[in-house]
């Protein structure tokens, strides 16, 4: 049952991807005869060195919080709060549709994820409220500033 002793299987896999980096940059892979108990001990100090891992990518750079256009839903966002208060389980696609019949602007279909994400914000806010008894904030105050985090 050595084949399925994990921190082997470990070991071939980091050897593996070292032999293919190593052919992709034109060298010739080292070949090194298996010293599991050396591996096992280097596991414990690997994260001094940084990533062992010669696939190892950058993290991804965190999203900015500030908003780059204006949003497109600020004038109209108290008739879609009356929708959302009259049905709350109206979809969001639905209520795109009727804006868009109902003549109160241009809002073309791309629009769709920005008023997810709106509807998504305003739902998570009164379960909030229904779960934890929380009082709501002003209604611009909290929607301005739920929409700046988007």
């Amino acid at each position: 049952m050595e084949w399925l002793d994990p921190v082997l299987l470990l070991k071939h896999i980091r050897d593996g991807q070292d032999s293919v980096m190593a052919l992709s940059e034109n060298r010739t892979p080292a070949v090194v005869a298996p010293d599991v108990a050396r591996f096992v001990s280097s596991l414990a100090t690997a994260w001094r060195a940084g990533e062992v891992r010669p696939t190892h990518r950058p993290a991804p750079k965190p999203g900015h919080w500030w908003r780059s256009r204006p949003d497109a839903f600020a004038e109209v966002w108290p008739v879609l709060l009356g929708w959302l208060e009259e049905q709350p389980d109206l979809e969001a696609k639905a209520m795109l549709k009727r804006l868009q019949a109902s003549g109160y602007g241009e809002f073309p279909d791309g629009q769709l994820r920005t008023l997810q994400r709106r509807v998504r914000v305003w739902r998570m806010r009164i379960v909030q409220q229904l779960v934890y008894g929380q009082p709501s904030a002003a209604p611009n105050q909290s929607e301005n500033a739920s929409a700046a985090v988007m």
